[in-house]
């Protein structure tokens, strides 16, 4: 997951790549095969003085959906050389799509 948030124009670029998947009919101890279609994009934004944003998603096979999540933890006290001082160090969130043929997917990310 990576999850690039603008404080200045209060919106988070979402992606997801490397998902897999295991047919819910498999064997158990089947493992997981490389599903790039499921891999996720969107635009979340959030208000201004709010933790919480929200946005459209779609995979790369077409299903299209939504998601929600919340940065949290304490501001960090120095900037990085990815983050400015302030900004909250984790984000966490989840996610549902889905197509008109019946294919469906949901589920969380997190990150920091």
């Amino acid at each position: 997951m990576n999850a690039t948030a603008d404080f200045a124009t209060l919106n988070v670029a979402f992606s997801t790549t490397g998902s897999t998947r295991v047919s819910d009919n498999a064997p158990v101890g089947t493992l997981p095969t490389a599903a790039p279609g499921m891999d996720l994009t969107g635009t979340l934004t959030y208000p201004a003085g709010s933790n919480t944003f929200t946005g459209a998603v779609t995979s790369a096979n077409g299903m299209s959906g939504n998601a929600t999540g919340r940065f949290y933890g304490p501001g960090i006290a120095a900037a990085t050389a990815t983050k400015v001082a302030g900004a909250p160090p984790e984000i966490g969130g989840t996610f549902a799509v889905m197509n008109t043929a019946g294919g469906a997917m949901q589920g969380a990310f997190g990150g920091n």
